[in-house]
């Protein structure tokens, strides 16, 4: 009985761990520097695939330094708090795109959102999504928790990096 409790516990933190915040939870600011594949009609972009792309340039670690130092360089003030949910896309031939990005309870300005531009379009070490066995475009949500004008907690959904 007392492992039934605990094994049900631990599904219902696991379960609550795993939830995404929903898209209307944020206002939106749509990017126009990726190719929109998705309106163009040429390829679909997936969200869920049966092997998630990679960033191959960090491992998990080295990419949450990465945008710490990126949330450092958007100058943020000590009241800031809050979180951003970056879309991104994982495009075949190309590098790590910026599709759109979301704020709850923070504003960020023209100037910091192009400083999260700029570094993660630098990204371009990347392992295509993969379905069927087929090289897919995915996109991959990123969130980053804001206290204090500081990245505190970094969860990446639908993509992985290297090991």
């Amino acid at each position: 009985m007392k492992q039934a409790i605990f094994l049900l516990l631990t599904l219902a933190v696991r379960f609550a761990n795993a939830q995404s915040i929903a898209d209307n939870a944020f206002t939106w600011l749509k990017m126009d520097n990726c190719l929109n594949i998705s309106e163009s009609g040429s390829e679909q972009v997936y969200s869920k695939v049966e092997k998630e792309p990679k960033i191959l340039q960090y491992n998990q670690a080295g990419f949450q330094t990465f945008v710490s130092q990126l949330i450092e360089q958007m100058g943020l003030s000590s009241t800031d708090n809050g979180l951003i949910k970056l879309k991104l896309l994982f495009p075949l031939n190309g590098n790590l795109c910026l599709l759109e990005v979301g704020c709850k309870n923070i504003s960020l300005n023209a100037d910091q959102i192009a400083v999260l531009l700029r570094g993660l379009s630098s990204i371009g070490s990347i392992e295509y999504g993969q379905q069927r066995g087929v090289n897919k475009n995915c996109q991959g949500i990123l969130y980053l928790t804001v206290e204090g004008g500081k990245l505190r907690k970094l969860r990446n959904v639908n993509f992985g990096f290297r090991e």
